[in-house]
């Protein structure tokens, strides 16, 4: 499971960006590995060894096709994520973070580089994420 995550990554860094695609709406959020149609479609294409169910999830944020900032997460044991012990904490936390940077960035605390490839913010700016 963490195997595949990593290909997805990989993929990410290295020869695609972070395409919408590559992941699961999570609220706010998003999170690996994408939903299974879109996981067994581009692992076939990733030469991805297909698991049918795929219980780990990494959540994250996506700014933009070269941004994305990587939270946590854990094996989800229920069908909803607030009902998962394992990671309730993590996808709260997720939804939180990502309005608050959101936040920031609509309110221009947070701007892209040049290139939209990193992100620039003043080094005392603090986001209040409640």
């Amino acid at each position: 499971m963490l195997d595949e995550i990593f290909v997805w990554l990989d993929e990410m860094a290295q020869v695609s960006g972070a395409r919408t695609e590559f992941f699961r709406d999570e609220s706010a959020a998003l999170a690996l590995p994408p939903e299974q149609p879109e996981r067994r479609r581009l692992g076939r294409r990733l030469n991805v060894a297909y698991q049918d169910v795929n219980n780990l999830r990494l959540y994250l944020i996506r700014l933009n096709k070269n941004v994305v900032i990587l939270l946590n997460g854990g094996e989800k044991t229920t069908r909803n994520a607030l009902d998962c012990p394992n990671i309730r904490p993590y996808f709260v936390a997720a939804q939180k973070i990502a309005k608050a940077l959101d936040k920031a960035m609509n309110d221009g605390d947070i701007q892209y580089n040049h290139a939209q490839t990193d992100i620039e913010f003043d080094q005392d700016l603090e986001i209040p994420v409640l």
